[in-house]
Formats: structure tokens, C-alpha cells, sequence
């Protein structure tokens, strides 16, 4: 009867440590942080489609002797728009 009671005790004891079950704010959380970064990639790609038509629209104005935008530099818009934050300027 001793182990029983003993097996049982050690049972619960297991039952304490044990991690809990995912409560409704673990997935809301989770919610929330995936949207943040959906967002941020929205934004960031706004911001990347601005800068270039913005660049491109100087160009065609045709008031400055220089352009502006090249098609080829869209591959380094990565650097600027694929991290959290802007690149150290210590880089340039």
C-alpha cells in the first residue's frame, strides 16, 4: 500500500512539473508577433516600390542633366529594405 501511495505521490509530483497547456494568450501572442512581422515586410516593401517610382518619376520629368534610377541598382535595394534596421553607415 506504501508503494502505491508512493508511486501515486511521485505521479503528481510529475503532474507539477509538467509544462501547461497552451493557453488562448500563448496563441494570441503568437498572433501578434506574426502579424508585426507581416506588417513590417508590407511596409518595407511599400517603402522599396516608393523610393523607386519616386526616382523614376524624377527621371521622367527630364529637369535634372543626370538620372537618377537604374533599373540594375533595384538588386541592392536588399541591403536597405531586408534587415529590422538600416545598414551601419560605417559600411559606406
Amino acid at each position: 500500500a506504501d508503494s502505491a501511495r508512493l508511486m501515486g505521490r511521485a505521479h503528481a509530483d510529475y503532474a507539477v512539473l509538467a509544462p501547461p497547456p497552451e493557453h488562448s494568450n500563448t496563441r494570441r501572442l503568437r498572433r501578434v508577433q506574426l502579424l508585426k512581422r507581416v506588417l513590417d515586410c508590407l511596409i518595407s516593401a511599400l517603402a522599396l516600390a516608393a523610393a523607386a517610382l519616386a526616382l523614376h518619376g524624377i527621371d521622367s520629368t527630364s529637369k535634372l542633366p543626370f538620372k537618377t534610377f537604374a533599373p540594375p541598382s533595384l538588386s541592392s535595394a536588399i541591403i536597405f529594405f531586408g534587415g529590422p534596421s538600416p545598414p551601419p553607415m560605417r559600411g559606406f
